[in-house]
Formats: C-alpha cells, structure tokens, sequence
C-alpha cells in the first residue's frame, strides 16, 4: 500500500510541475517584454553634440600617390647600427626599397618580395631602432606605425629630411 502513495505523490507532484511550468511560459510568452529603466543615468544631457573630429595633418598622402608618383626616385636614406659584434654599421637603403618594406601589412618574411638577405638586414635595423617587435615566430609593427599610412608618413619625413 505504501507504493501506491509514494507513486500517486510522484505523480501528482509531476502534474503540478508541469502546469506551474507551463503557466510561466505561457505568461512569459504573452507579456510583451519592457525596457528596464536605467537608474543614474537621468543626469544625462541630450541636446550636446560633439564636435567631429578634425585630421591633425593638413597634408596626407593616399597609398595610392607614392606609387610611380617619383617620391622616392634616387633618394637614400642611411641608418647607423650596432652589429652583434658591437661594431657600428651604417646601412644605407633606396627609398623605393624602405617602401616595399613599409608597404607591407605585417613586417613577416611570407610578405617580403625580394631578396632575402635585404629583408633580413631590414628586420635587424627595424628591431635595432624598435620599428617592429617580436611576436610569436614572426614580427609585428610597433605601435606608431601600425598603419600604413603611418609608415608612408615616416618614409616621407625621412626623405623631405
């Protein structure tokens, strides 16, 4: 006799669950959902628009201008570095070969095209004045020249100087 009870409370129990859960997604289902006021936020002014931002530099170059525009036609720019020997070394690059480097989204060897030893001396000289930093097996650009645009900016600076 005692199964029977403990059965007819399980089951009743199950019952009530089902219903007590079907009601609460019926009344889920129907109330339409209300935006939750968002308390401290009453101080807050609407009628301030914020000035649109201005580009720092009057002058900038597209990507697209420095190719077969004659910017970098004969013109050199030299670096000093100090080997692993601790000799000092200057290196002197074409403007249109710091181009092809700087025109490269990552500073990785699968982007260089060219030779390999010149990519190789690129690299040293960027680590040497911290263009590029290391990053797992491969490079990355420092932080201010993260964009190409960046990059051409300082090439410009570098062969205006």
């Amino acid at each position: 006799m005692d199964e029977y009870v403990i059965l007819a409370w399980s089951l009743a129990s199950f019952i009530g669950g089902a219903v007590a859960g079907g009601m609460a997604v019926y009344k889920l289902a129907v109330t339409p959902m209300q935006p939750k006021s968002r308390p401290g936020h009453t101080w807050a002014r609407n009628d301030v628009r914020a000035a649109e931002a201005q580009i720092a530099v009057d002058r900038f170059i597209p990507k697209e201008s420095w190719v077969g525009g004659g910017v970098t036609d004969g013109r050199t720019v030299s670096f000093s570095i100090l080997d692993s020997l601790g000799m000092q070394r200057d290196m002197t690059y074409t403007a249109a070969t710091l181009l092809k480097f700087f025109k490269c989204d990552t500073p990785t060897r699968r982007e260089w095209r060219g030779d390999n030893t010149e990519y190789s001396r690129l690299i040293a000289v960027g680590t040497y004045y911290k263009w590029i930093t290391r990053e797992g097996a491969g490079y990355a650009w420092a932080a201010f020249l993260s964009t190409r645009e960046r990059r051409l900016k300082v090439l410009e600076c570098w062969i205006s100087s």
